[in-house]
């Protein structure tokens, strides 16, 4: 099969490798579209030190299933799914205390994460993921669409965390791709006093539904809203942003991080320490949750993308992606 293979010392490249086989408790997807996210930008970068085949967004057709049986586990071949991420061990001290938890999906620590640790990803003609990952497509739902279930995810794990809670007053720093999916999943989810988007790009902060407020970073806003908000969600993938979303938290609030930084960049506690702030960093979350939303048409997700490329066309995919202010980008194979 077709795959994206990284390594730091040839960068991505486009390779044949075999067609993977799978386990007893697991399935064989065919890739259907992927999604390239700004995280497989920052493993360019060196982020995560990880190398093998990218990618972690992405929509498949059950192609194989253990035992060439038809159906098994709730999923049946020629169903579309997509999957959760993270797979656990099953086996550390983690798992065997927390079966079915939170704890144990997200952070054992021996999971492998599909594209980012441990674990081939979804550039590829191809998949391996466990049955209990899978998560059934409704044929309502657009190809397009489903690509965002994981990042959608991750934009509902903050309800799931319960930081931002009715009436208060929110802000979004960060237009990307995931600071607009969080704005539609606030605006979707719960009834709030104030939200407020800070961003770079007017075109892109013009696809936030109505109820967003919208600020330019450059329009005083920091001093604006200094010490104004009960919440503010840091989506920026870099340290100023993450400043700026201190500047802006109302003492004793709570600062949301839901990005990572590939670069060192200093980070400065004394405003964390001096407001008492609460400082929580915010994940994977639910794909379920987000399946529900594109079900029921609470979200629309496919506005955020600008471009779709074939798979033969990855290198001018991968470029796109890069280009500062760049919406999402997917790849169909």
């Amino acid at each position: 099969m077709k795959c994206l293979m990284f390594d730091k010392e040839n960068g991505m490249t486009e390779i044949e490798v075999p067609v993977p086989e799978i386990a007893p408790d697991e399935a064989l997807i065919q890739i259907l579209r992927v999604g390239i996210c700004n995280t497989d930008l920052e493993i360019l970068q060196g982020y995560a030190q990880f190398e093998g085949i990218m990618g972690h967004e992405f929509l498949g057709r059950v192609a194989r299933l253990p035992n060439d049986s038809m159906s098994t586990g709730g999923v049946a071949v020629g169903q579309r799914v997509v999957g959760d991420i993270n797979i656990s061990c099953g086996r550390c001290h983690v798992c065997m205390q927390s079966q079915g938890s939170a704890m144990q999906k997200y952070h054992c620590p021996q999971r492998s994460v599909i594209g980012i640790r441990n674990r081939p990803g979804s550039f590829a003609e191809y998949l391996v993921l466990p049955i209990n990952n899978l998560h059934v497509v409704h044929d309502s739902i657009s190809d397009e669409a489903a690509v965002f279930s994981e990042p959608i995810a991750a934009a509902c794990k903050i309800i799931e965390q319960k930081l931002v809670l009715k009436d208060q007053i929110v802000c979004v720093v960060g237009d990307g791709k995931l600071g607009l999916l969080v704005c539609e999943v606030l605006s979707a989810a719960l009834e709030l006093k104030r939200l407020v988007l800070v961003g770079k790009y007017e075109h892109k902060m013009a696809l936030t539904t109505p109820n967003v407020e919208k600020f330019d970073h450059s329009d005083m806003t920091k001093t604006l809203f200094i010490d104004y908000f009960d919440v503010v969600i840091e989506a920026t993938g870099n340290a100023r942003g993450i400043m700026s979303a201190i500047s802006m938290c109302r003492p004793m609030g709570t600062v949301v991080l839901k990005t990572t930084c590939a670069a060192n960049d200093v980070f400065d506690s004394t405003l964390v320490v001096v407001k008492e702030l609460k400082l929580v960093g915010s994940r994977c979350g639910s794909i379920n949750m987000a399946l529900k939303l594109l079900k029921d048409k609470k979200i629309n997700p496919a506005k955020l993308i600008q471009a779709v490329y074939p798979f033969s066309q990855w290198k001018q995919a991968i470029q796109t992606a890069q280009h500062k202010g760049a919406l999402k980008i997917q790849m169909t194979m």
